[in-house]
Parts: C-alpha cells; structure tokens; sequence
C-alpha cells in the first residue's frame, strides 16, 4: 500500500460526525512494559503488560445544535458508545479504528486575533479494534450492503462491531441493522451475527463482542427501514480480534 496524505479522515463519535470539525488526529496504542529483570539477566527483561488506548483531536471551534462545542463539552467524564476513526475517507471496504470510548478532556483556547480552536481527547473502555467500514452512506429502503472477505472468527477471537446512525428523517422512522456471515460471496445462506437494537434517531451502539467461530469468512450489513418516508445516513463498522 502506498503513503497517504491526510486529507479526509473521517471521525464518528456517538452518532456524531466530527470530521469536518478537526485538522489534526492522533491515536496512542500502546501497551505497558513490565519490567520482570532477576539476578544472572545481563539486560533489562520486560513484558507487555494491559493495553492503552487514546485518542487526541484537534480543530476549529464551533457552537450551536449537534456541533463540536455543546457535544464535546457534555461528554467529559462521560462513557459513550462507539468512537471511530478512518484515516482516508471512510469509504465501504475502507479500514477504521474504534473502540468503546470515555472523553477525558475538551479544551478550547487561542490567542488574540487567531481562530478559536480546540483539543479532544478520549479514551477506551475497551478493546481498539481494527475494522472494516462496511456501510457509510445514506438509505431510505430495506436492503443489504456489499459482502467482504473479512476472515473467519477463530476460537480465541470475537466479533465487534458498531453503528453510527447521522442522522433520521421522516415520520417514525425505524432502522434495524444486522452483521451477517455466510461460506460465499453471493450471501446465499446468511447467519446473523449481530442485532443492533432498533434505532429511530441519530444515535450510536457498540455491539457486545460475540465468538461466532465457524467457517464462514464472508460479511455484509442487512437492514430493515421502516416509517412513512423514512431516511437515515449510517455507518456500520466491522472487525474482528
């Protein structure tokens, strides 16, 4: 894969889609380094110890309905449900990092006679997954996404999974998303995986991580809208560890 140049990277964070808002991000993997050095070792002997995971954005501030200084500012101290992050567009079949996330920090500052800016920082209550964006777009009928060749789930791993819902329009509108799996491409016999619960609004869900070891290694996103000219704009993502 070639270099990329950040230029639409793209933040959901709990329903909300941040990444017009930010110019710079940041996420901190790492995993502590336990020293466990005895007598006779020549060098230092360390181990790898629990994981930590941090995310940091920066942008331009910008106040009023769903923007980032009322949203930011409620969700200190605050778990959420799903934060991710995909580093080139967030196009169905992109890669996306998320995680289950509490914010730690929301700091807005400049100088005279610059640009308002802030700081956001997160971070997991949970596993950083490393996934799939499987749907990213907008929908008013029931239907299903393109299927991927995700791998199969080993005995050792699970299934995560989370949705962004942008934004709802219409009259009652309802929107149930599943995470299926089948042995082929054409999605002939479909398991469903996943049931995120029914969603009416702009909202988010991490989906409890499930063992579905099996030998299916085909994935794709089903969904049921249903209200009196009903429209969403979703993101599911999708990986396995």
């Amino acid at each position: 894969m070639a270099s990329l140049v950040l230029r639409d990277a793209k933040i959901w964070w709990d329903g909300h889609d941040f990444s017009g808002d930010h110019n710079q991000i940041a996420l901190d993997y790492s995993a502590e380094m336990l020293e466990e050095t005895a007598f006779g070792d020549t060098t230092r002997v360390r181990k790898g110890g629990l994981k930590n995971v941090t995310f940091t954005g920066n942008g331009w501030w910008d106040a009023g309905d769903d923007l980032i200084d009322p949203t930011a500012f409620d969700k200190v101290g605050v778990s959420g449900s799903a934060l991710a992050v995909s580093p080139d567009g967030g196009a169905e079949g992109d890669i996306a990092y998320f995680f289950k996330p509490v914010a730690g920090a929301y700091n807005p500052g400049a100088t005279v006679g610059e640009l308002l800016s802030f700081e956001v920082s997160a971070e997991a209550q949970h596993n950083l997954v490393r996934g799939t964006v499987m749907q990213n777009g907008t929908e008013t009928i029931t239907g299903s996404g393109t299927s991927r060749s995700l791998g199969m789930v080993a005995a050792n791993q699970q299934l995560y999974a989370a949705l962004h819902v942008i934004s709802a329009q219409g009259t009652t509108p309802t929107l149930d998303v599943r995470v299926r799996s089948d042995d082929n491409s054409g999605m002939t016999t479909p398991t469903t995986r996943i049931n995120f619960t029914q969603a009416t609004g702009q909202s988010a869900q991490w989906a409890a991580p499930v063992s579905v070891a099996s030998a299916d290694n085909w994935w794709d996103i089903d969904w049921t809208i249903g209200g009196t000219m009903p429209e969403f704009d979703f993101v599911v993502v999708v990986g396995i560890l």
